[in-house]
């Protein structure tokens, strides 16, 4: 087995299990009562960034593995959109692990951030999302100027979670809209908090694409013949 067939398969096996898995950890959250507040139940946890990114990394995956098994039966390659979308997904659950590690964590307890089905989102999916785009992904080479589509799910999320803060309110308790604790730098400043997370997403973006593309030039230099 050449380096690119080991590498698509690991891929295929990869997006298999966040397919699958990312659907179970929600509906785990779903049904298991919490007083955690980034752990609600029912479909009020999809306010939530973090469930909101590791679906749509669900759904970028079973999209790719479908293509990935046609390409594997001599089919067609997979089409850049497909590919574009998991890159987006997983920039957006990297943007996830990265706040809870550095911004979340330490705010609210890693105790508590990486406890039940979140434990799966805030920390295992992210990972093997990163780990299959950079190593595994090698069926299509991303542009620079494609980047900044990593960035897009925290512009509409940040946008929303903004106008709603603003219209009605930060709340308290179990009914607060500032459920990631954003208006401790004062109201005033979130529309430069999203400024800055617009510019965190597109970065991770940014250094994502360059570690795959390096991977995938350097495959492509010692396996010329592709696949």
């Amino acid at each position: 087995m050449n380096g690119p067939s080991k590498r698509l398969k690991l891929a295929l096996a990869s997006c298999v299990l966040l397919a699958v898995l990312e659907p179970v950890a929600w509906c785990v959250m779903m049904f298991s009562p919490s007083e955690f507040e980034l752990a609600t139940t029912g479909l009020t946890s999809l306010r939530f960034f973090t469930v909101q990114s590791n679906l749509l990394l669900g759904l970028a995956s079973l999209i790719y593995a479908i293509y990935i098994v046609r390409l594997m039966r001599g089919g067609a390659g997979v089409p850049s959109w497909a590919h574009k979308l998991k890159f987006v997904a997983t920039v957006s659950v990297t943007v996830t692990l990265v706040t809870v590690l550095v911004f979340l964590g330490p705010i609210i307890g890693y105790d508590k951030m990486f406890t039940g089905a979140n434990f799966c989102f805030h920390l295992i999916f992210p990972v093997l999302a990163i780990v299959e785009f950079v190593f595994w992904d090698t069926t299509n080479l991303l542009p620079f100027k494609a980047t900044p589509l990593g960035a897009l799910p925290t512009f509409v999320y940040g946008l929303g979670y903004g106008i709603n803060i603003f219209v009605n309110g930060v709340g308290s308790g179990a009914n607060t809209n500032d459920w990631y604790h954003f208006t401790m730098f004062g109201i005033e400043n979130i529309p430069i908090l999203f400024l800055m997370m617009l510019l965190f997403s597109w970065l991770l973006g940014v250094v994502l694409n360059a570690a795959n593309t390096r991977v995938q030039r350097r495959l492509a230099e010692s396996f010329p013949r592709g696949i």
